[in-house]
C-alpha cells in the first residue's frame, strides 16, 4: 500500500491518494510523488510515524504483514480530513477536520488483516482521529527542510528519500519519444512492449487511428487502453501479448465531471437561477475514478458544490426535511436524494485502494465485455443515463465519429451499432439529474458477502416520480414514471441477454481446464424490469400495488434468469444457491419500492421506546468490575445514529433522521427533532400497521469494544505486564523483514510453479520450449532434471518418511506419473525477473493422457466413501482402537463409559455408521439393526417409553488458512557444498531435513533461517517445507541464488485447508416427566417461541443423555500430510463439557483427489465444537426444551469427596516434608473432573460452571429470552435468536500432538555490556512469542538484580533469528503453546545463568547497591515446564508435563433484519453475540460478542487478548462467508483469489468486540509460566455464531410456513438422507433445520424459506 500526492487548483496542501501497489504499474506514477509506510512523517529522525507508534501502543500488530497497508491507509485519512479543513472551500463544510468513523471505515475498507480481528487497529485509529486536528499533528516535531504536507513539497519530491520516489520520464522507466504530437509520450516497457500516453482526446483518437490501420487483418491483438489498472486485480491477466499499450488515464478531456445544460453548455449562477425549467445532466468524464465520483456526489447531497457548479442551488432547493418517507439522510428528494444513495453505493464498491485507480468507464466497459458485476452500471442505468462513445475505424469515413446510447443497452451488448471492424473509445456518461421535485424518489442498495469490498450477490436501483397527492383520485399518490434496474449474479458465466457479447467469460472460464490457477468467474446479468414498471404505472402508491409488481418481476422480468440459473447450477448440484440470488434481487426491488413509494412511515414512539428486548438488553449492563457508565455509552452511540444511519442504510432513513435517540439509566425514549413537526400517518392502510414495512441494513459502524485483562502481579513485572509487542513498531512502519526482503544478489533467478490443471488421468508430456523462448526465462527444471542436480543428483522427494509410513511425497510429478489433484507441482521456471517467470510458467504446455485412467476423480467425501478410498487412521493413530465400518485398518474409535450399541438396542436405535452407509454407500451395514426410515430395514422393536432417541446428519465446512504473507523462500548455494535457505515456516526443522533429503546432503550442510512469519495458523507447518525444497533445489542446479514467492491464486490451489467433516449422529436420552413449578425448566424452544402444547406450570425438566453415538468421515486430500490432526482434534474436543454415560466417536479419513489437506488453527477441533453444539440444538428442537437448560443440565458434574482415609499407624513416617514445602509421599490424589471420553480435568481448573452461572446472571438470562420470545411474535420482518455455548480445549500435554511435545532448546548469552540475546525455540508469527520469551528473561535475570535495578528492561534483551546453525531441533511451532515452551526452557536457560553469576559475579559485588548484568556467559538449556524448579512446589502439585483445559462461554443473541445497535447495552463479562439478517435478502450482520475465558495467568494479557480477538474473527469468516468449494470437472479449486475468498474485513467485525479474562484463575502449575494456550481455543466460540444464526432463521420459517426443501432424517431416527447443500439432516417431526457453515447470504436467504418478496409482503398485507 503506498500513498501519491496530488494537488487541487488553489490547494496549499497535497491530496493523499491511496493505492495498492501491486495493481500500479510503475508508468502509472509517471512524475508523481509515491510515499510508502517507511516514508511517512516521523517525530523524530529514524523514528516511526505517528500512525506506526500509535499502532504499537494498541497493541494493533501481530504477524505484521498487512501493518504497513493500514498505517499508510490511516495517515492519508488523517492527512486529507486535516488539508481539506485548512485549505477551506468547499470541501471543507463537507469533510471534518478529523475523520468520523463513517470516513474511517472508508479508508479502511480495502485493507485485510487476519491476526488481530481489527478492534485495536481501529482504536488506534479512532484515538488519532480525535487526536490530530490539523496536519502539524502529524509530525509534531518536523525536521529541517520537510513541510507540513508529509516530506512532500508541491514543486518538486525528493528522488532518493526515504520511501520516497519521484518517477519522470526521462528516469529508468524507459526510453522516450514522441508518438506523433509533441505532447504524447511513449515509453518503452521492455519484453516487446510500448507505452504510448497521449495528452488530449485529439492525440488519443489519432493513434486509436493509426493502431487500427497497423493492426486491421491480424488475429491477436496488437494494442489495447489501460486506465485505472484495476481489472487485472479481477481477471488477472495483465497485458501480455498487445504490443502497445495506451495510457488513456492523462486525457483532460475523459477526466471531466461537471453539471452541463441540456444544450452541452456549463452551468453558471445566473441560468441556474433564473431557469429552473432547464433540464441538466452530470457529464462523468470515463476516466473519472469511482472515488472522485463517489465524493463529488457526497458532497452534492450535502448542499456543497466547487464554485462553478453553484447551480446545486436551483437544482437541488428545499434543504433537507421535505418528506419524512424518504429513505435517505437529510430527507431530501430528487437531485441531492439520488446523490445521496449513487454516492452511498459507490463508497460500497471495492476498497478505497481500489475505488482512487479504477474509472467508470473501465467498469461500464469490463461488465460489457467480460460480465463484470457491476453496481455502477446498474446505478446509472436507473438514471437514465447515456454512454458516449467514439468510433475506431480503419476506415477515415467513420473513424473519430461520436454515438450515443442507452447505457443499459451498450452494458447489454445491444448497442450501439457499430461498422464492422471498428471498435470504440468510451468517452463519457451523460447523467440526467433528476429534477428539484419531492415527487421524485431514488433508492439503490446492494447485497454482497461483506458490506464493501466484495462482488454483488445483486443490486437494485429504483427511480419513482410520484403525482401529489390531492391531484390523485384515490388517497395515496399515483406512480407515474418509474424505472427498476436489477443486477443478479449467475452461475458459470450464467444466463446473458440475446446478442450480449458474453463469450469471453466462458472462454476466461474454459481456461481452467489449462490452468488451475485461473479464477473461475460467475455470470452477472443486468436489466430493466419492465414489467414491473408496467404494473405500478399509473397505479396508486399502495402496498397491493408493490405485490403486484414484484409478481410482475418474478414471472417476467427475471424469469428468463432464474431458468438459466437454475439449468447452469443444477448440473453442479448447487441449485438452491443460484436461485437465491435471484430471490435476493426480489427482496431489493421490493425494500426500494416500499421506500420510494412511501410507505415506511416512522414506528410510533411507543414501539421504539417499548420494543420487545430493548430495554431488557440494554438492562442487562451490569456495573461488575466498576461498570457503571452505562447510560453514557448508550447516549454516545444513539449520536452515531444519526452519522451512519440513512444513507443507503435503513430503509427509514427519513423515520430515523427524524427521531433522536437517547438514553439514560431508566430506558430508551424517542423524541421529535426540534425542527419537525409531529409526524402523521400518511397512508391509511398502513397506519394501522404492527410494525414497519422492510427496511434494508444501516451501514456498519466500526467496531467498539471493553477489555478486561487479568491484573498484574508486581512481584512478576514485567510478566504479567501488558507490555507492546517487540517488534511493532518495525512492522507498522514497513521496515519489518520477512522472508522476501532477504537480499537479492547479483544475477539471481526467480521461480515460478507450473501446476497440474487436472484430477485425474496422467502427465503424458511436457514441452517447456514456448516458456525458456520468452525474454528472461532461463531454464525448466522439472522432475526429470534432479538427476544432474549436485554431486550425488537430487531425490524426488521433499522428506525422509519413517520406517512403514509408505512411499515419500515427490516433489514434481514424473511423466507417466498419475495427476493426484489440481494443482499438483510439476515443476518450476527459472528467470531474471518475477513477472517473466511467471510468464513463463503459464507458457509450459503440459499434455494428459486420461485414456488409461477411466476412473472418475473423487471430489467428495460421498464419492470416497462409494470408492472405499480412505487412509489407514490407526496406523497414523496407534493409540486408539480400529473401527471396523470400513475394515479394519480405515477408521479409528474413541469410546467412553458404558456399552453404546447395548443402549442403541434398548432405544432402538439404529447406529451412526449405519446412517452415513444408507445416506452415502460404502459402509458394511449390519443388516440385522433396524433403522428407522431407512428403505430396506426390518421394523424396529418397541421402544421404552422414558427413552427418546434424536438422529441427524451434519457437515462442517473447510477454510483455507489466508496467511498475508503467501509461501515463500530464497536459497543459494554456499561454501563446501552447503546450502542456505531462508524460508517463511513454522519450523526450520522441517525445511532442513526436507532440503537434506531432497539434496542428500548431511544436515549440518543444510543452514536454515527463518526471521519472522507474516501469518502461518498451520499452513507453515508442512507446505514451507516444499516451497524450500524446490528453491534449494533450483540454487544447486544453477549456481545462483533462487527466490519463490508464490502467488496468491497458486498458493490457494496448491494446499488445502482443514478437512470437511461429513457426520452421523444419534442421541438418546432419557425423557422426564413435566415438572411442577420448576424454576429452572423453561418451555421455549429453539426458535425462541413459546411450546404451545404445555402449560404454564408444567415445564419440561431437560432431558438427560444416556448415549450419543457420533460417525465422522473427515475429507483428506490426495497426499496425507498432516491432516490426521483433524482427526486427532475431533477425537480431543467432541465431548467437551457434557456427561455423556455412554459415547461413541468414530473417525475415518477420506482419500479425495484434492490438494493435501493440513493442520488449520483449531484443526479438528472446531468441526468437533460445531458437532457437538449442533447435536445440543437438535435435541433441544426435537423435544422441545431449552437449548441452554439442556446444556447445563448435561454439564459435567464435580466428583463427589472421597472419604476420610483411615489412620494407619506406620503412615506417619511416609510424611516427607511440610505443606508448602513439597510433595508428601503419600499426599492425596486432586480430585479431577472426568469427561465423556475419559479425559481428566482438575477439579480446581473446572471453572465453567462458574462461568456459565456468571453470564447468566450479568445478562439476566431468562428476561433476554422472554424479549427474543415477544419480539419474534410481534415482528414480521425481523427475526431475532439468543443463543449460548461453553467450550473446552485440551492444553498442555494432554494434546496428544506429540510433535508439539517434550523438552525444547534455548540459548542465553549475557553480554559484556549487560545486554542479552536468546535464541530460543519457535517461529515469530505474530502470537508475540519474542516478547514473552524477553519478558520471563528480564524477570529471571532481574533475581540477581538489586531492587533499584529491578525489573531488567526489555529493551535489553534481543532474541535471535530462528537458525538451524545457532539452534538446532527446534522443532515446529504450532497448538498454540509454544510460546509456553520457549519461555520455560529460556528460563530454565536464565536459570542456569543466575548460578554461575551467584557463584562468579555476586561476590565481586559484594558491599555495593547498585551493579548491572556485565559478565560474558552463556547457558544453554534443553526442556520445558517439568522441568522448571517450581513444579515440583506446593501441596496442589501439577503433572510432571503441565496438564490444563482452557474454557471459555459464549451468549449470542442475532437479528434477521434491520436492528439498532445503539438499543443494546452491553453484556460485561461475558460472550455476547448480536447479528441481525434481513429476511428478504439474506443479508447478515454481526451486531456484539462478549468473550469470557480462562487463560491461567497470561504473560503479556495484552497480547493474549490479540490473539483471542484474532482467533474468534477468523472462525466468523468460517461460520459466515469463506465458502471453499471445488470445480466439478478439473477439481481445482474455485474461490483461489480474493476475488472470490472473502475472509472477515473491518466492516465485517462485531460493532461490539468485548473480551473478559477471568482474573485470578486456577493456575495450572505454579511459577510466572503458568499461561494457558489462547491462540486457539477462541476460535471454538465462533460456532455460537451459527448456533444463534440458526435459531433466527428457524424463527423466520415459523412465521412464513415455509420449508427449505426436503429434509434429510428426522428425530427418533426416522430417515437418513444426503446432507443438503443449505442446511444438514434436519427433522420433519420438529422443524428443524441446520443451517450449515458458511452462512452465506445465499444459504441464509434460502434458509429463512422459500417464499418470495411478493409472497412475504403479500401474507403480512392481510395482518396489516
Amino acid at each position: 500500500m503506498v500513498v501519491q500526492s496530488t494537488y487541487a487548483p488553489n490547494d496549499s496542501h497535497p491530496h493523499l491518494r491511496t493505492l495498492n501497489s501491486c495493481l500500479a504499474p510503475v508508468y502509472s506514477v509517471l512524475g508523481r510523488s509515491v510515499i510508502t509506510a517507511e516514508g511517512l512523517p516521523a517525530a523524530e529522525p529514524y523514528g516511526t510515524s505517528l500512525v506506526a507508534g500509535r499502532l504499537s501502543e494498541f497493541h494493533a500488530s501481530q504477524c505484521g504483514y498487512c501493518t504497513p497497508g493500514f498505517t499508510v491507509a490511516c495517515h492519508a485519512a488523517l492527512h486529507n480530513a486535516a488539508a481539506a479543513a485548512a485549505d477551506g472551500g468547499a470541501a471543507a463544510t463537507a469533510m471534518p477536520a478529523t475523520p468520523d468513523d463513517g470516513s474511517l471505515l472508508r479508508a479502511l475498507d480495502g485493507n485485510l488483516c487476519r491476526c488481530t480481528g481489527y478492534r485495536p487497529i481501529v482504536a488506534a485509529c479512532r484515538s488519532l482521529a480525535a487526536e490530530v486536528t490539523d496536519i502539524e499533528d502529524l509530525c509534531r516535531r518536523r525536521t529541517a527542510g520537510a513541510t507540513a504536507a508529509g516530506s512532500i513539497s508541491p514543486v518538486a519530491a525528493t528522488a532518493c528519500g526515504s520511501g520516497t520516489a519521484d518517477v519522470t520520464s526521462s528516469g529508468s522507466s524507459g526510453s522516450s519519444g514522441s508518438c506523433g504530437d509533441s505532447s504524447c509520450t511513449e515509453i518503452s516497457l521492455g519484453s516487446r512492449q510500448v507505452l504510448k500516453v497521449p495528452r488530449s482526446l485529439e492525440q488519443l483518437v489519432s493513434e486509436a487511428g493509426r493502431l487500427a490501420a497497423a493492426a486491421a487483418g491480424r488475429s491477436t491483438p496488437s494494442w489495447r487502453l489501460v486506465a485505472g489498472h484495476t481489472g487485472h486485480g479481477v481477471f488477472k491477466d495483465w497485458p501480455l501479448e498487445e504490443e502497445v499499450l495506451v495510457a488513456v488515464a492523462e486525457v483532460p478531456e475523459l477526466r471531466r465531471l461537471e453539471i452541463m445544460a441540456a444544450n452541452d453548455g456549463l452551468v453558471n449562477c445566473e441560468e441556474a437561477t433564473s431557469a429552473r425549467e432547464v433540464s441538466y445532466h452530470l457529464h462523468i468524464g470515463a476516466c473519472t475514478t469511482l472515488e472522485r465520483l463517489a465524493a463529488h456526489l457526497a458532497h452534492r447531497a450535502q448542499g456543497v458544490a466547487a464554485e462553478e457548479e453553484v447551480a446545486v442551488a436551483a437544482v437541488a432547493p428545499g434543504g433537507t426535511g421535505a418528506d419524512n418517507n424518504s429513505d435517505v439522510a437529510g430527507t431530501a428528494f430528487g437531485v441531492r436524494q439520488w446523490a445521496a444513495e449513487t454516492s452511498a453505493h459507490l463508497y460500497r464498491i471495492a476498497g478505497r485502494h481500489v475505488r482512487n485507480s479504477a474509472t467508470v468507464g473501465g467498469n461500464l466497459v469490463l461488465a460489457r465485455e467480460r460480465s463484470l458485476p457491476s453496481d455502477v452500471a446498474t446505478l446509472l442505468a436507473a438514471a437514465g443515463s447515456e454512454v458516449e462513445l467514439v468510433v475506431v475505424s480503419s476506415d477515415p469515413e467513420t473513424h473519430g465519429s461520436v454515438r450515443r446510447a442507452d447505457l443499459l443497452e451498450f452494458v447489454t451488448g445491444a448497442a450501439p451499432s457499430l461498422p464492422p471492424g471498428a471498435s470504440y473509445i468510451l468517452t463519457a456518461v451523460r447523467v440526467p439529474l433528476p429534477p428539484a421535485d419531492p415527487r421524485v424518489r431514488f433508492w439503490s442498495h446492494r447485497i454482497a458477502e461483506r458490506y464493501s469490498n466484495a462482488a454483488a450477490v445483486a443490486n437494485a436501483a429504483v427511480l419513482v416520480r410520484l403525482s401529489a397527492a390531492e391531484e390523485a383520485e384515490g388517497p395515496r399518490p399515483v406512480v407515474e414514471e418509474v424505472r427498476i434496474v436489477v443486477g443478479v449474479r449467475t452461475p458459470g458465466g450464467g444466463a446473458s441477454a440475446p446478442g450480449a457479447p458474453h463469450d469471453s467469460l466462458s472462454e476466461h472460464n474454459a481456461a481452467k481446464l489449462k490452468d488451475a490457477t485461473v479464477v473461475l468467474l460467475d455470470g452477472w446479468q443486468c436489466l430493466r424490469a419492465k414489467a414491473a414498471e408496467a404494473a405500478l404505472r399509473n397505479q396508486a402508491a399502495t402496498a397491493a400495488t408493490v405485490v403486484a409488481a414484484l409478481e410482475a418481476l418474478a414471472a417476467t422480468d427475471l424469469a428468463e434468469v432464474t431458468a438459466a440459473a437454475s439449468a447452469t447450477a443444477a448440473a453442479a448440484g448447487d441449485e438452491e444457491k443460484a436461485v437465491a440470488a435471484v430471490t435476493i434481487a426480489q427482496g431489493l426491488v421490493a425494500q426500494g419500492l416500499m421506500a420510494c413509494l412511501g410507505l415506511s412511515p416512522t414506528p410510533p414512539a411507543a414501539e421504539i421506546q417499548a420494543a420487545p428486548g430493548v430495554d431488557v438488553i440494554k438492562a442487562a449492563a451490569g456495573v461488575e468490575n466498576g461498570d457503571g457508565d452505562g447510560g453514557a455509552d448508550c447516549v454516545h452511540g444513539a449520536a452515531k445514529v444519526a452519522v451512519h444511519e440513512g444513507v443507503n442504510g435503513d430503509a427509514d432513513g427519513a423515520a430515523e433522521a427524524a427521531v433522536i435517540i437517547s438514553a439514560n439509566g431508566h430506558g430508551i425514549t424517542a423524541h421529535s427533532r426540534p425542527d419537525q413537526q409531529p409526524q402523521q400517518p400518511q397512508q391509511p392502510q398502513c397506519s394501522s400497521m404492527s410494525s414497519p414495512p422492510p427496511r434494508r441494513m444501516p451501514p456498519p459502524p466500526l467496531v467498539e469494544g471493553r477489555q478486561f485483562l487479568t491484573d498484574a502481579v508486581p512481584e512478576l513485572l514485567p510478566v504479567t505486564q501488558p507490555v507492546p509487542k517487540l517488534g511493532s513498531k518495525l512492522q507498522a512502519s514497513g521496515t519489518a523483514l520477512y522472508t522476501e526482503d532477504v537480499p537479492v544478489h547479483r544475477g539471481a533467478l526467480y521461480g515460478a510453479f507450473v501446476l497440474s490443471a487436472r484430477a485425474c488421468g496422467r502427465l503424458a508430456g511436457i514441452d517447456a520450449s514456448p516458456a525458456v523462448s520468452l525474454p528472461g526465462v532461463v531454464r525448466f527444471l522439472g522432475a526429470s532434471d534432479l538427476a544432474g542436480v549436485g554431486p550425488g543428483g537430487a531425490l524426488n522427494a521433499c522428506e525422509k518418511p519413517p520406517v512403514g509410513a509408505g512411499a515419500a511425497e515427490k516433489t514434481f510429478l514424473e511423466v507417466g506419473g498419475k495427476c493426484e489433484f489440481a494443482g499438483q507441482l510439476v515443476g518450476v521456471v527459472l528467470a531474471d525477473s518475477h513477472v517473466a517467470a511467471q510468464r513463463g510458467a503459464k507458457a509450459v504446455h503440459l499434455m494428459y493422457d486420461t485414456s488409461t485412467d477411466g476412473d472418475a476423480p473423487l471430489l467428495s467425501i460421498a464419492d470416497a466413501v462409494r470408492a472405499r478410498s480412505f487412509y489407514q487412521l490407526p496406523g497414523l493413530l496407534p493409540s486408539f482402537p480400529s473401527g471396523n465400518t470400513y475394515g479394519d485398518k480405515n477408521s479409528v474409535l474413541s469410546k467412553g463409559g458404558s456399552d453404546v450399541d447395548k443402549v442403541l438396542s434398548t432405544a432402538a436405535a439404529p447406529a451412526a455408521a449405519a446412517l452415513t452407509a444408507a445416506a452415502l454407500g460404502g459402509g458394511e451395514r449390519d443388516e440385522s439393526t433396524a433403522i428407522a426410515g431407512v428403505p430396506g430395514s426390518a421394523s424396529p422393536p418397541p421402544r421404552p417409553s422414558t427413552l427418546r432417541v434424536v438422529c441427524g446428519r451434519y457437515f462442517t465446512p473447510s477454510q483455507l488458512h489466508f496467511y498475508m504473507e503467501t509461501q515463500s523462500a530464497v536459497a543459494w548455494p554456499d561454501e563446501d557444498g552447503c546450502v542456505v535457505v531462508h524460508s517463511s515456516c513454522q519450523g526450520p526443522d522441517f525445511v532442513q531435513g526436507g532440503v537434506s533429503a531432497a539434496l542428500q546432503l548431511p544436515l549440518n550442510k543444510v543452514l536454515v533461517r527463518c526471521r519472522r512469519v507474516g501469518g502461518g495458523f498451520g499452513g507453515k507447518l508442512t507446505f514451507a517445507r516444499r516451497v524450500a525444497v524446490v528453491a534449494a533445489v533450483a540454487a544447486v542446479a544453477t549456481g545462483r541464488q533462487v527466490r519463490i514467492s508464490v502467488p496468491r491464486n497458486t498458493d490457494a490451489v496448491m494446499w488445502g485447508g482443514r478437512c470437511e467433516t461429513d457426520v452421523s449422529y444419534v442421541a438418546v436420552l432419557d425423557d422426564c416427566p413435566a415438572e411442577d413449578g420448576d424454576p429452572d425448566a423453561s418451555s421455549s424452544n429453539v426458535h425462541g417461541q413459546q411450546d404451545q402444547t404445555s402449560s404454564p406450570h408444567q415445564r419440561r425438566a431437560p432431558p438427560r443423555f444416556r448415549a450419543l453415538d457420533i460417525h465422522a468421515v473427515m475429507m483428506g486430500g490426495a497426499q496425507k500430510d498432516i491432516s490426521f490432526i483433524d482427526a486427532m482434534g475431533m477425537i480431543a474436543a467432541v465431548d467437551s463439557v457434557y456427561d455423556i454415560p455412554a459415547f461413541r466417536l468414530e473417525v475415518a479419513l477420506a482419500r479425495c483427489n484434492l490438494p493435501p489437506r493440513t493442520a488449520v488453527r483449531g484443526p479438528g477441533e472446531i468441526n468437533a465444537t460445531m458437532v457437538i453444539e449442533q447435536i445440543m440444538e437438535h435435541v433441544a428442537a426435537e423435544l422441545k426444551v431449552d437449548p441452554e437448560a439442556l446444556r447445563e443440565a448435561n454439564f459435567l458434574k464435580a466428583p463427589p469427596p472421597p472419604p476420610p482415609p483411615s489412620p494407619e499407624p506406620d503412615c506417619a513416617n511416609d510424611v516427607a516434608t511440610a505443606p508448602g514445602q513439597g510433595v508428601a509421599a503419600a499426599a492425596p490424589m486432586e480430585p479431577v473432573v472426568t469427561t465423556a471420553l475419559g479425559k481428566t480435568i482438575p477439579l480446581r481448573q473446572y471453572t465453567l460452571p462458574y462461568m456459565w452461572s456468571r453470564l447468566q446472571r450479568v445478562a439476566d438470562w431468562e428476561r433476554i429470552k422472554a424479549a427474543v420470545e415477544s419480539f419474534n411474535a410481534t415482528s414480521p420482518w425481523r427475526k431475532r435468536g439468543v443463543a449460548m455455548i461453553p467450550t473446552r480445549r485440551v492444553g498442555g500435554a494432554a494434546q496428544g500432538y506429540t510433535m508439539y511435545r517434550g523438552k525444547k532448546p534455548a540459548y542465553v548469552s549475557l553480554l559484556q555490556d549487560g545486554t542479552v540475546q536468546v535464541a530460543c525455540h519457535g517461529v515469530e508469527m505474530g502470537q508475540g512469542l519474542w516478547t514473552k520469551v524477553a519478558q520471563v528473561a528480564a524477570l529471571t535475570l532481574s533475581e540477581v538484580l538489586p531492587h533499584s535495578r529491578r525489573p531488567l528492561d526489555i529493551s535489553f534483551i534481543r532474541i535471535c533469528d530462528n537458525s538451524t546453525e545457532l539452534l538446532p531441533h527446534s522443532g515446529v511451532t504450532g497448538a498454540s503453546t509454544t510460546s509456553e515452551i520457549a519461555c520455560a526452557a529460556v528460563r530454565l536457560a536464565c536459570l542456569q545463568l543466575l548460578k554461575n553469576l551467584r557463584e562468579f559475579a555476586l561476590p565481586k559485588m559484594a558491599g555495593r547497591e547498585d551493579f548491572g548484568l556485565r559478565a560474558p556467559l552463556s547457558a544453554f538449556a534443553w526442556g520445558g515446564q517439568s522441568d522448571l524448579p517450581e513444579s515440583s512446589r506446593g501441596v496442589a502439585v501439577g503433572p510432571l508435563a503441565p496438564q490444563y483445559h482452557v474454557m471459555g462461554v459464549a451468549l449470542g443473541v442475532v437479528e434477521l433484519s434491520a436492528f439498532h445497535p445503539t438499543h443494546i447495552k452491553r453484556f460485561l463479562k461475558t460472550f455476547l453475540h448480536l447479528r441481525q439478517v434481513d429476511i428478504l435478502t439474506g443479508d447478515r450482520r454481526v451486531l456484539r460478542s462478549d468473550i469470557m475465558f480462562d487463560l491461567g495467568r497470561p504473560v503479556n494479557p495484552a497480547v493474549d487478548l490479540g490473539q483471542v480477538e484474532g482467533a474468534f474473527v477468523q472462525g466468523l469468516g468460517m461460520m459466515l462467508q469463506e465458502e471453499v468449494t471445488y470445480d466439478s470437472t478439473t477439481g481445482a479449486l474455485v474461490q483461489n483469489s480474493t476475488w472470490n475468498y472473502k475472509p472477515p474485513s473491518v466492516s465485517c467485525v462485531p460493532q461490539q468486540l468485548n473480551v473478559h479474562m477471568l482474573n485470578d484463575a486456577p493456575l495450572a502449575s505454579e511459577g510466572p509460566v503458568s499461561s494457558k494456550a489462547c491462540g486457539e481455543p477462541p476460535l471454538l466460540l465462533s460456532a455460537v455464531v451459527l448456533a444463534a444464526l440458526q435459531r433466527a432463521t428457524a424463527a423466520a420459517r415459523t412465521a412464513t410456513s415455509t420449508s427449505v426443501g426436503s429434509t434429510s432424517n428426522g428425530g427418533d431416527g426416522s430417515g437418513a438422507g444426503q446432507v443438503m447443500k443449505g442446511s444438514g439432516g434436519g427433522s420433519a417431526r420438529s422443524g428443524f433445520v441446520p443451517l450449515l457453515a458458511p452462512a452465506t447470504v445465499e444459504r441464509v436467504r434460502v434458509m429463512c424459506g422459500r417464499e418470495g418478496a411478493a409472497e412475504i409482503i403479500k401474507r403480512n398485507l392481510s395482518n396489516w
